[in-house]
């Protein structure tokens, strides 16, 4: 369960705009996270490689099956 409290009201005014339901609120953020999370991921997979200067698509799928 995914709970909010915006204190601006503006913001909140354009959320109610742009999301008519909370289930489509908070299945955007739910897709931001997942994003973040994968960048974040994909990040620390290049740093990991040992330096190399080239990472084989085998290593890339292996990590993405993580994800």
């Amino acid at each position: 369960m995914l709970s909010l409290q915006i204190d601006n009201p503006a913001l909140e005014e354009r959320l109610q705009k742009e999301f008519k339901t909370s289930k489509e609120l908070s299945k955007y953020i739910y897709n931001l996270v997942v994003e973040d999370l994968e960048e974040k991921r994909f990040l620390q997979l290049t740093k990991e490689q040992h330096k190399k200067e080239f990472v084989s698509k085998k290593e890339v799928f292996d990590i993405l099956d993580t994800i």
